[in-house]
Parts: structure tokens; C-alpha cells; sequence
């Protein structure tokens, strides 16, 4: 039996598969079927088949132009919505994310992309869905997730919380762990932007219990991930560690962007265990899948990690280069959380990046913008900018992330590149063994001199070099120099 195909569907289901091939992001299939519907419904008889057509029509018109980043031809059509809005329910309460952590990682989000004003047409749209009805259709609380989202990543964190609320009442009350799971972990990352980690670790392992009772164990994987992060974070790597084994991810693997975030943290934990050529090979491969598959964010953070990793590694024009690529993609989408969510090492490598890369690159820091994004770009040409990358832009994120360390304590002196922190301290016997490598014994003379048996001292000696993220002596007094264990 031969294939059905398109042309020979009923105009229902015609439309239907149109708005799937713009949900998929299938561009250029979407627009050849939407020409062909229109012609097509034009043929049909002046009734209420057609009318219903034709508003359905139009409400996939109307999701391609905003998908496509046609804005010009959406406020063409915001007129017309109030009066165009298709009766069937079909439309409105499709579950468009089966597997991404996060909405703006799908296509429905844009892939990450948020550029400006991309709120306010998409709140816009929500306001003309509930004055007809939807207001609590899936529809109309996916996009407001994704606008959420955008939200934390412009640092707008107030606003991003009261349309969370919303969203988590609707996506709880309907059972839509694609909606709900995205939805805790963003109220999340805000409680962890505000200092609040132990909250938002208790959050995630509450949404991980509500995801197993609605039948729904996949989303447990990135949700450990991001606990896992969390702890990281916190500078709790052996609980980072028990929970990304739950994940199955392993540095051997090629990893796939369905995975991403699972990948994207072992990635974090290779780094803080000193193993970044690992790191780096993960970090790669995911960079290659985001840009086959367009995806911004993946692009964006793929990049911010391999900067502080190459600069964390000596690499420091690599580190650098590698920044440039973050901020010249993320600057177009006033990209804030990305680069402050990194700390003091993003810091230092930022004031290094404006010190050597942007001309007139001082020390000023100026404001933010007043809609909580970023200042936007200067001209290409100008000399304040570097490939699309101004130094207001820059300064904002210097200035941003300065006010948040010294908010939580922290001193924003210093390149705090180096690792301050130890992966776990060293005990006393494990410091006085540094002791003696230091004045070059050997295993013998060591346990003699601390009175252990030669195996224990290579037991002590493993831990020792786990604990600074070396595998050998010599690195090991590198870095206990490094961390003034020898003073």
C-alpha cells in the first residue's frame, strides 16, 4: 500500500501537520504547506468548515511568523488575533516538550535565542489566549515558561518568579511534567542566583518525588544533574559525583544533546577534578551538535565552560578566544545569568578579556541597562567594540557580577582562576606526607618518618593527589604551592 500523501489529506489534518512542521522547526516544509492550505481552503464553500479553516489557518500563520523571528509580520497580525482565534482545542493543548529540562532549550523556546522585545509579543499573545478562554491551556503556559526563562536569563529574577507561580499551579494541576520539571528547575536556579542553595537543591529532589508519582522517571536524570551542579556550586564534589552516577554519563562517551545537561555537568565536575582535557573533549562535542542544530544556548554555555577551563589549564588566549565566542553570541540576546552564574572566575577572566581585547577597555563600570537587560551593542565599526561585542555590554556583566560576590561575601580581588578551594581538605597526616615530598623522601623514608607502613603512604598518597586533582609528585607540590599548604 502506498504512502498517503499531503495533498490527498482532508484540510484538517493538512493544517494539523502544517503546525507540526512549525513546532519542529521544519521552516521551509511549514511555508510550502501553508501556501498550499491557503489555495486550497479558498476552493472550499462559503461555510462554517471553511471559517474554522481559515482561523486555524491563521493561528499557524501567526506561530510561523514568531517562530521564524518574523516580528514585523506577527504585529501585522496581532490586530486580527482577538477575531481570528480558532474554536478547537486542538491547537491549545498540544504537550510540546517530552524531554528538554528546560523550555528554551526546545524549539518552542527558540532555541534559546531571546531577542529583544521577544516578551512582549509573547505576553501580548497570552493576553489575546486568555481573554478567549485558554488562559490555563498548555499553549499559553508554555509560552509564558519560556518568557520565565528569559526572564532568569536577562536577571530579571522578580519578574521571572510571579510567572513561575503561575505556571507551576497549572502544570501541577494538569500533570505536565514537560511544563512542571522546567518550571521548579528555573525557580531553582533564581533561589540559587539569590545564595539560596540549600533551597534549591530541597526543591529539586521534591520535583524529582512529584515526577516518579506521575510515572514520569526520565525527568529524574537532569534533575540529579542539576543537584548535581548545585552542588558543585556549593563546593560539595563528592555529593556532585554520587549524583551524576545516577545520570550514566561517562567521560567516554559521545555525548548527545537530548543529554545535554547530564553532559554538561560532568563536564563542570571533570574541570573541578583538574581533568580538563576530558572536559574539554565533552565540551567539543556538544558545541558541534548545537551549531548542526542551531541551538544558542548549547552554543553559549559549550563556550563559557571551555573558556574557564582553558584559562583554568594556562591556556590563556585560548581562554579568551573562547570567551569572545560566548559573549558575541549571547551579547545580541542580552545573555546576563550564563556569564554571573560562573562567579569569580568569570570575573577575573572578564576584566582580563576587556584589558587585552576591547580598545579603550579601562576600569569603569557602567550601569546596566534599565530593562534589566544588558546595554546593547555599539556599531561594528566602533571603537569600543570587538566583533560584536561591546565593551558596555562587558561592563555591565563586570559590574553585575562584582555586586553579586560582594553581596554574598566574597571578595571580587584576585583572578580566581587558580582553585582556592580544595576538592576536600587534607587531613593532618596527609599534610605532613606533603611535608616530606616536599623535602624530597621517598615512600620508605615517609613512613618511617610518620611512622606508617610503605602501602599506607601510596594509600595517602592517592588521596593526596585526588584531593588536589593531580596524578603525580611533582604536580602535587605545584599546586600545594599554588594553595600555601607548604607555608
Amino acid at each position: 500500500m502506498g504512502a498517503i500523501s499531503p495533498s490527498s489529506l482532508p484540510a484538517e489534518l493538512h493544517l494539523l501537520r502544517a503546525f507540526a512542521l512549525v513546532v519542529t522547526g521544519q521552516y521551509p516544509a511549514a511555508e510550502a504547506a501553508l501556501v498550499s492550505l491557503e489555495r486550497d481552503i479558498q476552493t472550499l464553500p462559503d461555510d462554517e468548515r471553511r471559517g474554522q479553516l481559515q482561523s486555524g489557518l491563521f493561528f499557524v500563520k501567526v506561530n510561523y511568523a514568531f517562530s521564524t523571528g518574523d516580528y514585523d509580520q506577527w504585529l501585522k497580525f496581532a490586530d486580527r488575533i482577538p477575531d481570528m482565534l480558532p474554536e478547537s482545542p486542538l491547537f491549545y493543548n498540544l504537550n510540546y516538550n517530552r524531554s528538554e529540562p528546560l523550555v528554551r532549550r526546545t524549539l518552542f523556546g527558540l532555541n534559546g535565542a531571546i531577542p529583544p522585545n521577544t516578551d512582549i509579543i509573547a505576553l501580548r499573545m497570552v493576553d489575546i489566549m486568555n481573554a478567549h478562554g485558554w488562559k490555563q491551556s498548555l499553549f499559553s503556559q508554555y509560552v509564558i515558561q519560556s518568557v520565565a526563562e528569559g526572564y532568569f536569563e536577562w536577571d530579571r529574577l522578580s519578574e521571572a518568579d510571579s510567572l513561575l507561580k503561575e505556571v507551576e499551579k497549572v502544570a501541577h494541576l494538569k500533570r505536565c511534567a514537560g511544563l512542571y520539571v522546567p518550571c521548579r528547575i528555573t525557580m531553582a536556579r533564581c533561589l540559587l542566583a539569590r545564595g539560596r542553595g540549600e533551597e534549591a537543591r530541597a526543591l529539586l529532589q521534591a520535583t524529582a518525588d512529584t515526577a516518579r508519582e506521575w510515572g514520569e522517571p526520565r525527568w529524574e536524570l537532569p534533575l540529579a544533574a542539576y543537584e548535581a551542579r548545585f552542588a558543585l556550586a556549593d563546593g560539595d564534589l563528592a555529593g556532585a559525583e554520587r549524583l551524576l552516577k545516577r545520570t550514566g554519563v561517562s567521560p567516554a562517551d559521545a555525548p548527545a544533546l537530548y543529554r545535554e545537561t547530564e553532559y554538561m555537568t560532568l563536564a563542570r565536575l571533570l574541570g573541578a577534578r583538574r581533568k580538563e582535557k576530558e572536559a574539554l573533549k565533552l565540551l567539543e562535542g556538544l558545541a558541534a551538535l548545537g551549531a548542526r542544530e542551531r541551538s544558542l544556548i548549547t552554543m553559549v554555555d559549550a563556550a563559557v565552560l571551555c573558556a574557564l577551563l582553558e584559562w583554568q589549564r594556562g591556556r590563556r588566549e585560548a581562554g579568551l578566544d573562547r570567551l569572545h565566542e560566548a559573549l558575541a553570541a549571547g551579547a545580541a540576546n542580552g545573555y546576563v545569568r550564563s556569564f554571573a552564574g560562573e562567579g569569580k572566575p568569570m570575573l577575573a577572566l572578564l576584566r582580563a578579556y576587556r584589558a587585552k581585547r576591547l580598545q579603550d577597555g579601562g576600569d569603569g563600570e557602567e550601569a546596566l541597562a534599565g530593562d534589566g537587560a544588558l546595554a546593547g551593542n555599539e556599531a561594528p565599526g566602533s571603537d569600543k567594540a570587538r566583533g560584536g561585542v561591546s565593551k558596555a555590554y562587558v561592563d555591565g556583566l563586570v559590574a553585575r557580577l562584582g555586586a553579586e560576590l560582594e553581596a554574598a561575601g566574597v571578595s571580587a580581588a584576585g583572578d580566581g582562576l587558580d582553585g582556592e578551594r580544595l576538592i576536600e581538605p587534607l587531613t593532618d597526616k596527609e599534610l605532613a606526607l606533603l611535608q616530606e615530598l616536599d623535602r624530597g623522601a621517598t615512600n620508605r623514608e615517609s613512613a618511617a618518618k610518620l611512622q606508617l607502613t610503605e602501602g599506607t603512604v601510596k594509600v595517602y598518597l592517592s588521596r593526596v593527589y585526588a584531593k588536589l586533582g593531580v596524578s603525580s609528585r611533582t604536580q602535587a607540590l605545584s599546586r600545594a604551592r599554588e594553595l600555601r599548604l607548604l607555608d
